[in-house]
């Protein structure tokens, strides 16, 4: 229920956060809302990719937010161009800028940090994840393909037909699934993050 989207909010913090420690010129902005007065989405999204563009030359990808994918697409009404993503053998027509392809990414994943809970306690036993208590707003970040490393295992996944699960009349699936994400410190200036909140 919550593995997708606990694994997308973790590893889109890790790397927010890391590209923030890192603190390489240019690569974050803050202070942005999607539709304030006198903001353009495009120019915001178009200075991300230039800064990458100075030091990297291989294929972006940009993941934001609804919001700001909705001002950028009214900025440039009938003139977006759709590009084709492919991932793991699926390909997606996505809005694209300079060739650039925009992943939506739902807001409640586009955070600078998480609190995992363990789902055992008090207050924790729903699982899942919030926004951290410190945690920024991100309304997209830019960055190569090829930079975050991401990691992943799975147990044996063990199923439990509804006569012999306990406690529902249903079908039980279990596993634990090992991950995280690794971005080589050679490459932490290849990320540009936007977020909304002011830097303070």
């Amino acid at each position: 229920m919550f593995v997708v989207p606990e694994i997308d909010a973790y590893r889109i913090s890790k790397i927010a956060s890391e590209t923030i420690t890192a603190n390489k010129a240019g690569m974050v902005s803050y202070g942005y809302t999607p539709g304030a007065t006198n903001t353009s989405a495009l120019r915001k999204v178009k200075e991300g990719i230039k800064a990458i563009r100075e030091l990297y030359n291989g294929p972006l990808v940009i993941h934001a937010t609804p919001d700001f994918i909705m001002e950028l697409e009214l900025e440039l009404s009938g003139k977006i161009i759709n590009t084709t993503f492919s991932k793991g053998g699926i390909d997606t027509a996505v809005p694209s800028v300079d060739g650039v392809p925009i992943i939506s990414t739902p807001s409640n994943r586009m955070y600078t940090a998480i609190t995992i809970y363990d789902g055992k306690t008090p207050g924790q036993e729903q699982g899942g994840y919030v926004k951290g208590s410190t945690a920024k707003n991100i309304n997209f970040v830019v960055l190569p393909r090829t930079t975050p490393i991401a990691i992943t295992k799975q147990d044996i996944m063990r199923i439990f037909d509804p006569t012999i699960n306990q406690k529902l009349n249903a079908w039980q699936m279990d596993y634990r699934r090992f991950h995280d994400i690794w971005v080589l410190d050679n490459k932490l200036d290849s990320i540009y993050l936007n977020i909304k909140e002011s830097k303070e």
